[in-house]
């Protein structure tokens, strides 16, 4: 592997194998064990798949990514359990080496350890799900509302289909450092700074898959200017506007803790 890129990959803290054509393991990094049977000084010339039999099958795709007709190839949310028995999830990419004239083309496997964000998007969608099964148990009463609104713990907007926020319950506020009235009428655009955040995009997906939820993560902005990370579970509900949808977004911050 290339020095500087072998470097780079170590600084970011990505475990990685290089392969060749064969999916024979030349190189890996330390921490790989982890996921592999043996010691990774024991490991060379083993075949990944046998520690990765997800990869069978997929020879003609790996052969397009060594020929550069593909950027990578890859696999998501791989289960495994961990020395301690507990279920992790795992992203799986098979990308091409950058090419170097004494050697061939190889392959280099990139793992990522995606467990807390499986778990939050798995605990996001409950609580979209159990909101909505609460919402449908209920009459259709704003005191009603008012009442599970309140309950919920995870921020929650309500937003017209122009992404003007109709609703915010006490964690929203609490979450974006607004007082109790001052998030309504705002624009979605006013507390989400993505450039890419497309409000008309992201509604009319869901208005055209109603029943289906979208999970989003974006940078919020609060009152004060701080930027955080939040991730949203995103789904179209009735309107008292026959075929005119709001949208609810219910979120939480998922900003790494500070020093």
């Amino acid at each position: 592997m290339h020095p500087a890129l072998k470097e780079l990959l170590l600084a970011r803290e990505t475990e990685y194998c290089l392969l060749d054509r064969d999916f024979r393991i030349l190189e890996a990094s330390t921490q790989m064990q982890q996921f592999l049977d043996c010691p990774v000084e024991e490991s060379s010339g083993e075949d990944i798949r046998s520690w990765f039999p997800e990869l069978f099958g997929i020879e003609e795709d790996i052969e397009e990514v060594l020929q550069g007709e593909r950027k990578r190839f890859e696999y998501k949310a791989i289960n495994r359990h961990n020395s301690a028995g507990e279920l992790i999830y795992l992203d799986l990419q098979i990308v091409r080496s950058p090419a170097q004239p004494e050697h061939p083309p190889q392959l280099i496997l990139l793992l990522e350890d995606v467990t807390d964000r499986m778990a939050l998007e798995q605990t996001l969608v409950q609580g979209s799900n159990d909101l909505s099964l609460l919402l449908e148990s209920l009459e259709a009463s704003e005191d009603s509302l008012k009442k599970i609104i309140t309950a919920i713990n995870d921020a929650l907007l309500v937003c017209t289909a122009l992404g003007k926020i109709k609703t915010a319950n006490r964690a929203a506020r609490e979450l974006l450092g607004y007082g109790e009235n001052e998030l309504i009428g705002r624009s979605l655009s006013d507390i989400i700074v993505n450039e890419a955040f497309s409000v008309s995009d992201l509604h009319q997906s869901l208005k055209d898959e109603f029943e289906a939820s979208k999970e989003i993560e974006v940078t919020g902005l609060t009152k004060s200017g701080e930027q955080i990370a939040i991730a949203f579970s995103c789904s179209a509900i009735d309107s008292s506007i026959p075929s005119v949808p709001e949208f609810l977004y219910i979120g939480r911050e998922i900003s790494p803790p500070t020093d």
